[in-house]
């Protein structure tokens, strides 16, 4: 819950206020005032606190009614969280100690997940601490919206949680979004129903998609694809879930006509919890049943560091996969210039991008 040091004092939302370290950091500035209590009595006004052609200032929310929405304390508090949580896996891995496991040496960075099938009130507390949190805790790279796209709420809110992520954007417009959207097809939702994906760019501020599958569906599916294109959005392509959920798999699914108009593309697992499979198994089934070379399997892992929303510049120059000038001369296999090793030094995206191209030399290697 958000914390407030006199019990009936709003948290957020006039021009100009400063929440203090509890989650009031977030400055308010140049939007209309909304004053919202969220009690039961007062539900309704939630909705119209969001109308379309409305720009409100954060709900005003009382204590006592955020308690009732989630429980969360501050970034510090989620931040202990994660501590917590990343040392018992340290512990559980032996890293540090000898015979490590070899997951010690994976970056790990987190997206913040927010449950779209909850009530509205949730949905905007949620989204508010994912913003909040993904701009104080370095770890948390952004935040998705997560739960199943065909549910009622999803679908009935649908609109309601686009113009909730165009408002916080505004206030947050550094922390990266990236949206489920277009896990639908026409046996599950009427044809008005299928536009979630252009809707998630335009209005969720969507730098990356997830499934996708319902484009083609979609209104006008070809200017979609090419603001895809021009707007440099990745699609994550979750093959093995998309047969077995959607039952949407070979010619029947989407990712040729993205490879078709140049749409960036990483293949992804989705829940291998779920699916029973691993990033591995996603690979072989796309090179086995759309016959994509080895290129083109190579494309789907850079783009997956490309778009991962690390910190710093790229590795890459452009999209044609020239390298940056500072590692441009440079090769994987051998030591590297000064000036390379302080570019990547300075840079995340581009350090772990570079250790993804000598793991390319290292297993190109062998053949």
């Amino acid at each position: 819950m958000l914390k407030s040091d006199q019990q009936d004092e709003p948290i957020g939302a006039r021009r100009g206020q400063t929440w203090n370290e509890n989650l009031h950091q977030v400055r308010m500035r140049g939007v209309r005032a909304c004053g919202l209590r969220v009690a039961r009595s007062e539900l309704n006004g939630f909705e119209t606190c969001f109308a379309s052609n409305s720009r409100p200032a954060a709900p005003i929310l009382l204590k006592q009614d955020f308690h009732q929405l989630w429980e969360y304390n501050s970034p510090a508090w989620a931040s202990k969280f994660l501590d917590d949580t990343e040392k018992k896996e340290q512990e559980e891995l032996r890293c540090g100690q000898s015979l490590p496991d070899p997951g010690c040496n994976v970056l790990t960075r987190y997206l913040y997940q927010v449950g779209r099938g909850l009530k509205k009130e949730k949905v905007y507390a949620q989204i508010l601490a994912g913003f909040e949190m993904a701009s104080k805790d370095s770890r948390v790279v952004g935040l998705n919206l997560v739960m199943p796209e065909d549910s009622y709420l999803p679908i009935h809110d649908f609109n309601l949680h686009m113009r909730m992520l165009d408002f916080l954007h505004s206030l947050y417009p550094k922390v990266h979004v990236t949206l489920h959207a277009g896990e639908l097809t026409q046996n599950l939702v009427p044809p008005e129903e299928l536009f979630h994906v252009r809707a998630s760019i335009e209005q969720g501020h969507a730098e990356r998609i997830g499934h996708g599958v319902d484009v083609m569906q979609e209104s006008d599916p070809e200017a979609l694809l090419r603001m895809i294109v021009k707007q440099n959005i990745l699609v994550e392509i979750c093959l093995t879930s998309n047969d077995v959920i959607l039952n949407v798999t070979g010619d029947h699914h989407p990712l040729l006509m993205y490879l078709k108009f140049g749409v960036p593309v990483a293949l992804a697992t989705d829940d291998p919890g779920v699916s029973r499979g691993d990033i591995t198994q996603e690979f072989q089934r796309a090179a086995e049943t759309y016959h994509l070379k080895y290129q083109d399997l190579k494309k789907f892992a850079r783009a997956s560091l490309e778009y991962s929303f690390l910190p710093g510049r790229s590795l890459w120059w452009t999209r044609s996969a020239r390298r940056a000038k500072e590692c441009d001369r440079d090769n994987p296999s051998k030591d590297i210039s000064s000036g390379c090793e302080v570019f990547l030094s300075n840079n995340e995206k581009a350090r772990q991008q570079w250790k993804l191209e000598k793991a390319f030399v290292k297993f190109e290697s062998k053949f």
